[in-house]
């Protein structure tokens, strides 16, 4: 089994998995009571196999059996526990590993739960190992000036990505652009950046850059 680590954090934690295992031992240690081994016949690519059954691994060893992960018609993910609650989260895979990142109780280690799964979404995570990639394309997702502000090197430029992609996947919305339509600063605390939308959203949006995890990392939540 490849669970890697869970990373606490006051509001959210992350959870990583790292792919090392056959396609056939993921299988074997999902519960048997669901459908994935005729779910992944549908799957042309092994490498879209592999991302998928290691989510729901990664999934199964957090919360059990008694779950299962469901997917809005825009392609958002949320669980659903068998009496019928809520988890909102927000999953990322890049080369060897997936992660899934989940509100926290203030003060608690447990999830927070909602009751619809309607519920508009409260967490993005994106994660990336092709660092080299990022900074060959960082004019497609970094204004000149975004570029100067955040001082991009070769070194940062995946974080900067993870941002941007982490804040898409919070707004959940078509239209929204990486390049004028998500304006990125810094803040005055190290490691947290922030994100100016245009309208129609009343909301700014807050990214946490973690170092310590094992690729590039960033979450987005919503300004308070």
């Amino acid at each position: 089994m490849a669970f890697f680590h869970t990373f606490l954090y006051p509001t959210f934690s992350i959870s990583f998995w790292r792919i090392e295992e056959r396609e056939d031992e993921m299988l074997a240690f999902l519960p048997t009571s669901h459908t994935y081994t005729e779910e992944i016949l549908s799957f042309k690519s092994t490498i879209r196999i592999r991302e998928w059954l290691s989510t729901r691994c990664l999934l199964h060893h957090l919360l059990g059996s008694d779950v299962v992960i469901r997917y809005t018609h825009r392609g958002r993910p949320w669980i659903e526990h068998s009496d019928g609650s809520i988890l909102p989260c927000s999953v990322s895979h890049s080369g060897e590993w997936v992660a899934i990142a989940f509100l926290q109780q203030p003060g608690h280690t447990t999830f927070a739960p909602c009751t619809s799964a309607t519920t508009d979404p409260v967490i993005g995570i994106d994660i990336e190992m092709h660092v080299d990639r990022a900074w060959r394309l960082r004019h497609r997702f970094l204004t000149p000036e975004e570029q100067k502000v955040m001082g991009c090197t070769p070194h940062n430029a995946a974080a900067f990505w993870c941002a941007k992609e982490a804040a898409y996947k919070l707004c959940d919305a078509q239209g929204l652009t990486f390049l004028g339509g998500m304006k990125l600063s810094p803040t005055e605390i190290p490691r947290l950046w922030h994100i100016a939308l245009p309208h129609p959203w009343q909301q700014s949006v807050r990214l946490h850059t973690l170092p310590e995890c094992p690729c590039s990392t960033a979450v987005a939540v919503w300004e308070e």
